[in-house]
């Protein structure tokens, strides 16, 4: 299955990236958990900062 790359859109969901193995593993810049490849998704990546930091959603991507 192809690995999934990060784009810079997901900073707009509080999202940066980690490289390990050769693989783009999403991390949060709010609480710096590190997903999986697999949630490097925008619905996986909006749904952690709703669910997670409700407070951030709809800021600024300024604010990351």
């Amino acid at each position: 299955m192809p690995k999934r790359k990060y784009h810079k859109n997901y900073l707009d969901y509080g999202f940066t990236f980690l490289e390990r193995r050769n693989e783009q593993l999403p991390q949060c810049i709010i609480c710096h958990k590190t997903l999986s490849n697999d949630s490097m998704k925008p619905h996986q990546l909006k749904k952690h900062l709703s669910n997670v930091h409700p407070e951030f959603v709809g800021k600024e991507r300024q604010l990351f």
